[in-house]
C-alpha cells in the first residue's frame, strides 16, 4: 500500500499498531488516517475511538478482512467513527479513488 500511495503522491506515515498511530497523528497531523481494523497492543476500532475523541475533523478510512464468520468490523468501524471503510482484498486503484475522493475538498 506503501508504495501505491507514493506513487500517487501522497505522503505516508506509518505506524504499527494504534498506540503508534495515535502517536503520529499527534506530531504530524495528517489529513488521513487509513487503519486495519486488526492491529496489535490497540486494535482500529479502539483507535478510532481515540482519534475522534481528540480530532473530531480527522478523516479516518478503516480496512478489514472482517466477516467470514467473524463480526463484522467494518459495521462497527462505521458505528464508532470511521468516514468510510475499505473491504478487503481491494486493489490499488480502488484505494486511490477512495483517498482522492476523501481529501477532495467538499462543494
Amino acid at each position: 500500500m506503501r508504495d501505491v500511495l507514493l506513487l500517487a503522491e501522497h505522503d505516508v506515515l506509518e505506524a504499527q499498531n494504534g498506540h503508534e498511530a495515535e502517536a503520529a497523528v499527534a506530531t504530524e497531523a495528517p489529513d488521513l488516517v487509513l487503519l486495519d481494523i486488526m492491529m496489535p497492543e490497540q486494535d482500529g476500532i479502539e483507535t478510532i475511538l481515540a482519534l475522534r475523541r481528540t480530532y473530531p475533523a480527522l478523516r479516518i478510512l478503516a480496512m478489514s478482512a472482517g466477516g467470514h464468520g467473524r463480526p463484522d468490523f467494518l459495521t462497527a468501524a462505521k458505528t464508532f467513527g470511521a468516514d468510510a471503510v475499505l473491504q478487503k482484498p481491494f486493489d490499488g486503484p480502488q484505494l486511490i479513488e477512495m483517498i482522492d475522493g476523501m481529501l477532495a475538498p467538499k462543494p
